[in-house]
């Protein structure tokens, strides 16, 4: 799976647009618009067409951020049906494997009873943290993961996160400032600054 992305149809049910490696994104767009009745790119009103363009251009972002990023960890997973896919965590979703195991399972219809196990077993396989971070983005609070004590590791971290999240670069040394401080209790921390290249 390269990435989801949850829609609500006119009906209000959710339907999860699952687009895989080498996927066209305008034939899964459109194949996706046309199964759940959001458009049928022939005779429909002006909102359905609008909508889903707007699914194009919303799956188009996504696909272009998401193959920017490096997968961190990939996890093979053998479905009731007998296929065998990969759960994969890129750089920047560490920070949120609720919402990655969610989404792998709503896209591939995995039972439910799976959740646990499966956010258990991409938290084991990755890097063991030194520090959770929490930072808060519109109405949700995600704990930055922070696995190396390095400044720039840790800004590169706190970069990709941002990236993904749609928050400020400028905000970045800031919070890198605060994680270091973390880090290095009782050290007394300067403003921050970006760090040169």
């Amino acid at each position: 799976m390269l990435f989801t992305l949850p829609v609500l149809d006119g009906a209000g049910l959710r339907h999860m647009l699952l687009v895989k490696e080498g996927d066209n994104i305008t034939d899964a767009v459109e194949a996706f618009c046309i199964r759940h009745n959001i458009s049928n790119y022939y005779d429909d009103d002006a909102a359905a067409r609008d909508f889903a363009k707007r699914v194009h251009d919303l799956a188009s972002e996504k696909h272009n951020a998401t193959k920017g990023r490096a997968v961190l960890l990939e996890i093979p997973v053998n479905l009731v049906d007998g296929r065998l896919v990969s759960l994969r965590v890129r750089e920047g979703e560490q920070h949120d494997l609720f919402s990655v195991v969610r989404d792998f399972i709503e896209a591939y219809a995995v039972n439910a009873g799976m959740f646990d196990s499966l956010v258990n077993e991409l938290d084991k396989r990755l890097p063991t943290a030194l520090l959770f971070q929490p930072v808060t983005v519109g109405d949700r609070t995600f704990n930055l993961r922070i696995t190396a004590p390095d400044p720039k590791d840790i800004e590169k971290t706190i970069l990709s996160f941002a990236l993904l999240h749609g928050i400020d670069k400028a905000y970045v040394p800031e919070l890198r400032q605060r994680v270091l401080s973390k880090l290095h209790p009782g050290v007394l921390a300067a403003p921050p600054r970006p760090l040169e290249a």
